[in-house]
């Protein structure tokens, strides 16, 4: 079941195909406010919408192009709306997070450069994570009190919407050990501000508690 147009599938008929809901993204500014769910199946995820308007399909293969430039994902063959991880995990915690940092993004959205950094926005320090073999090390400009403060709070970040591991040396890796620098980019900007991304994840929860039907999706 690939498309979303001419079907009338029921939410138990689609967990049955699809497997459990991770997340939801209750309104689609970018495409008449639809709501569009993520599910995963074994190692494949699906993004599904109940809506019937035209071009539904062609937004979800929108997304599922946004899901492979800018988290590393990739189609199944002969596939529109289902995707893997080439590295055999699913890292359902960090995909749980983006669903709704990628749908909310224009189509035409990129990463600015290949480089991982990002101005601190709680100090004037600059963040830069770099990969070696795999682990991932945080980096401040600075190596006083208050940048230490802030390593630690930007690691907790990573671990708690990541699912990252951080050992004893301040080095952070996904399970599967793999690279994943889409990924890593993608959670940079949120995992520097734990407290304001609480905030916005509760405000999301209740926009989707009231504008959403059965599963949490509007048959639009």
């Amino acid at each position: 079941m690939h498309s979303t147009n001419n079907l009338n599938p029921t939410p138990s008929q689609i967990t049955e195909y699809f497997g459990d809901c991770v997340s939801l993204f209750p309104i689609d500014k970018q495409f008449n406010d639809i709501s569009v769910g993520l599910y995963l199946k074994e190692s494949t995820y699906t993004i599904w919408s109940f809506s019937h308007l035209p071009k539904t399909s062609s937004r979800i293969l929108s997304i599922c192009e946004q899901f492979e430039k800018l988290l590393g994902l990739k189609l199944l063959e002969n596939s529109s709306n289902q995707l893997f991880f080439e590295c055999g995990s699913n890292h359902v915690q960090p995909l749980k997070f983006l669903f709704a940092q990628v749908v909310s993004k224009p189509s035409d959205y990129k990463f600015s450069d290949n480089q991982i950094q990002i101005k601190d926005s709680k100090s004037p320090f600059q963040i830069t994570v770099e990969n070696i073999n795999n682990a991932y090390h945080v980096n401040l400009n600075s190596d006083d009190t208050k940048a230490k403060i802030r390593l630690r709070m930007i690691n907790a970040g990573f671990v708690k919407y990541g699912g990252l591991h951080l050992d004893e040396n301040n080095s952070l890796s996904f399970s599967c050990g793999k690279n994943h620098d889409k990924l890593i980019k993608m959670l940079l900007p949120y995992s520097r501000n734990l407290t304001s991304i609480e905030a916005m994840l509760e405000a999301e929860s209740q926009r989707g508690q009231m504008t959403t039907s059965t599963l949490g999706f509007s048959q639009t």
